[in-house]
């Protein structure tokens, strides 16, 4: 279910979804965020985490931080879903 959920997931669908975060990211930042999750989102689900540390520099520090809370909030509620 997540994994056809991230799939079918638009760049638009992320940028609505950044938004009702209060995160603006910049066309860069946003492109690159959407490709990192499309690409390594499995590491969620096999991992149980996903580590954009060391992607920091393409980010301000500001969105940096903020797109961390936000991946933090969906490994929670993922792994919490998986243990169920």
């Amino acid at each position: 279910m997540i994994e056809k959920y991230i799939e079918r997931m638009s760049i638009y669908d992320f940028e609505k979804l950044c938004m009702k975060k209060d995160i603006y990211l910049s066309r860069e930042e946003l492109q690159f965020s959407y490709s990192f999750i499309k690409e390594h989102y499995k590491d969620i689900l096999n991992n149980g985490k996903l580590d954009i540390t060391p992607y920091e520099s393409k980010f301000t520090k500001e969105h940096y931080q903020q797109i961390q809370n936000l991946i933090k909030e969906y490994q929670d509620k993922i792994n919490k879903y998986l243990k169920k």
